[in-house]
């Protein structure tokens, strides 16, 4: 196959043909003297190697080329900006797309990773933080009960079983994501009958909120596992056939008792 390959070529007035070698000691911008002008090589490809170790685009400090249709594909290194440009067209003179992208990412392995120390943006030119993103995000959901899980510090986890939102500070210990800036459980209340657990949430004023409730048994059941609480029966707001139910936060193992009897409970809000 026949391959044509249009190259540049610059020459010095009066110095001739420029040797291969002199062209690494060339001036990055062309000097005065210096005239440029265009030729067409027709080459066997692929090549006698089957591919081209190195290709060079003389620096230049900006493209004297209309980026339009015409020039859809060409490319020029910016010797002042330090980046390879790329006309995709048409889009109007000087406007380049970059393609120096890896001035920023890096890759190991099957990651990638950014060292620039300011913020990073997606879907916006303006970072507001570390990472912003201008739309929605999506977590793909974990199976299984939050106490199972291991992680790393700090990460952020959507549970597939629970539908809620968790993450961990140590990376075993797993709570349920912050709602409304602070958590949507209270701390362990003591031991008591069950109206005086009723009582205790309704009037409970706990990390600057006030509107805690004693939980039903669906809703104490998506704390099993996260909370942290000894092996025995705590308070739930449901009844039935004049018992309360009780729930085991450790196992998820349900019951009842007489609302005379003492449990601890939870709030929830």
């Amino acid at each position: 196959m026949i391959k044509r390959i249009v190259m540049v070529l610059v020459m010095v007035v009066g110095a001739g043909f420029p040797r291969p070698a002199a062209f690494a000691q060339q001036p990055t911008e062309c000097p005065p003297e210096c005239v440029t002008d265009s030729m067409e090589i027709v080459t066997w490809y692929p090549s006698p190697y089957n591919e081209y170790e190195e290709l060079r685009l003389y620096p230049i400090s900006d493209s004297n080329s209309q980026c339009d249709s015409d020039n859809r594909g060409l490319m020029y290194y910016d010797s002042e900006e330090d980046k390879v440009k790329l006309c995709k067209g048409p889009v109007g003179l000087n406007n380049w797309q970059d393609l120096s992208g890896g001035a920023y990412w890096e890759a190991s392995g099957n990651d990638i990773y950014n060292t620039n120390s300011g913020n990073v943006g997606i879907g916006t030119t303006s970072p507001r933080a570390r990472l912003e993103v201008n739309d929605s995000l999506i977590l793909t959901p974990r199976v299984g009960n939050p106490s199972s899980w291991s992680g790393q510090p700090g990460e952020l986890v959507f549970s597939q079983d629970k539908g809620k939102l968790y993450f961990t500070s140590d990376g075993s210990t797993w709570q349920e994501a912050l709602s409304q800036w602070g958590p949507n459980y209270s701390s362990l209340r003591p031991r008591v009958q069950w109206n005086s657990a009723v009582a205790g949430c309704l009037s409970l004023s706990e990390n600057g909120f006030n509107n805690w409730y004693l939980p039903s048994l669906a809703e104490a059941q998506n704390l099993v596992g996260v909370v942290v609480y000894p092996n025995e029966e705590a308070w739930t707001s449901d009844q039935s056939g004049g018992l309360v139910r009780t729930i085991n936060y450790d196992f998820g193992t349900t019951g009842g008792s007489w609302p005379t009897e003492n449990h601890p409970y939870y709030c929830v809000r």
